[in-house]
């Protein structure tokens, strides 16, 4: 099928979904958010509508760690059969929730599946849980949906890894919703690295209780074409939502973050930054738009981007963007670009250090920064081990 042409009927599942994106329209290249960050040769290519099955290998098997419980999601299904989970963590594949979005590209997924894998946390969990969301297929179109509900005063975390198991020219399109009840938090932290010319572009909605919390911690590595669209209310009182990023691309590959928050609710709080590594002639996009409605007083929101471009034919498009609707907030956003600190270079070159270990010694410094966003210490030492392949 090709998506741009939204005419592949036969494999629709949820009419109303499809309903829903034929009103909104897919991105083309007028499209605001994407006028620097276009996916049109995406959607106008070609793929199969079929189920791809992912087999379960040893090389997934060797993903289970000690001190993460896990779960497999293989192309978007749960495999119970070789997770390994506590009692407090209840999964099952079943139909969808109503959900209202923002995003086409959210109702492209909800089109094509008629159930979404969810996942039920009533407890806080000894270790992290570690989602292993395993891909396979060829000139395939993956729509993904997982809906994770936290419980009322329950803390949880959890890392989401990228695994391809013979994933080539296919385009990933994952619905990650995280239900956070009133007073509960979660730390989710997303490691995504991609080869084989795919494209893979998570859809991520936050809905947050009474003071509940979301932190989100994003590593992306020099995938070929990758995209985060986060769009979330802060509708009730003490919410808070925070967003830190590393984007580390080399070659012509490119990443981004498109988000957009909404606050609604009074002492409502979001924090987004994201730094962005790059190299060669890739490129990166920061999209962020808070929006801070008038009932939302004493809400504060914060946006940074932080740019080093390591060759002269990266290119980096930052758009923070503050829309204020009452004078009772903090808020601030900023974007800064350039190239690794010449001095601190010159010093560590005059105390006998080589240049490429002391540009390097500088990045690892860099990402660093973003890995120590991360609260717990297992998923902290996960992301260094990812860091380092």
């Amino acid at each position: 099928m090709r998506i741009n042409d939204l005419n592949s009927e036969l494999a629709i599942k949820d009419r109303n979904a499809y309903k829903r994106l034929k009103e909104m329209g897919l991105p083309h290249k007028r499209t605001e958010e994407f006028r620097e960050f276009s996916i049109q040769s995406v959607l106008d290519q070609d793929f199969a509508t079929v189920d791809a099955k992912v087999v379960f290998s040893d090389a997934l098997k060797a993903k289970l760690d000690a001190d993460f419980y896990t779960l497999y999601v293989l192309n978007g299904a749960i495999d119970l059969q070789h997770s390994i989970l506590p009692k407090s963590v209840r999964c099952s594949q079943e139909a969808k929730t109503s959900h209202q979005s923002p995003n086409a590209l959210f109702y492209l997924s909800e089109a094509y599946l008629e159930d979404e894998a969810t996942l039920f946390i009533d407890a806080d969990l000894d270790k992290p849980l570690m989602i292993i969301n395993a891909y396979s297929g060829q000139d395939t179109f993956i729509p993904t949906s997982l809906h994770v509900i936290v419980d009322e005063n329950v803390h949880a975390q959890m890392v989401a890894v990228h695994v391809e198991e013979d994933l080539t020219h296919a385009f990933v399109n994952a619905n990650v919703r995280l239900s956070v009840k009133a007073h509960a938090s979660i730390e989710y932290t997303k490691l995504e690295r991609s080869s084989g010319e795919n494209t893979l572009i998570t859809n991520i909605e936050p809905i947050l209780d009474e003071s509940g919390r979301c932190n989100i911690v994003g590593l992306e590595l020099d995938s070929h074409t990758a995209l985060n669209i986060i769009n979330a209310t802060l509708a009730h009182a003490h919410t808070t939502f925070s967003f830190e990023s590393i984007l580390k691309l080399s070659g012509r590959n490119r990443s981004g973050n498109i988000i957009s928050i909404v606050h609604d609710g009074e002492y409502t709080e979001s924090y987004m930054s994201s730094k962005h590594l790059l190299d060669d002639a890739s490129q990166a996009l920061f999209e962020v738009k808070s929006t801070v409605n008038h009932d939302a007083r004493f809400s504060k929101t914060f946006q940074n981007s932080q740019t080093i471009l390591l060759k002269d034919g990266a290119r980096i498009n930052a758009n923070p963007k503050l829309i204020l609707h009452t004078d009772e907030l903090e808020a601030a956003h900023g974007a800064t670009s350039g190239s690794l600190d010449e001095e601190a270079l010159y010093y560590m070159q005059s105390r006998g250090i080589k240049l490429q270990d002391a540009e390097k010694m500088l990045i690892n410094a860099i990402e660093l920064q973003v890995i120590e966003k991360i609260g717990n210490e297992s998923v902290k030492q996960l992301a260094l081990r990812f860091i380092g392949e």
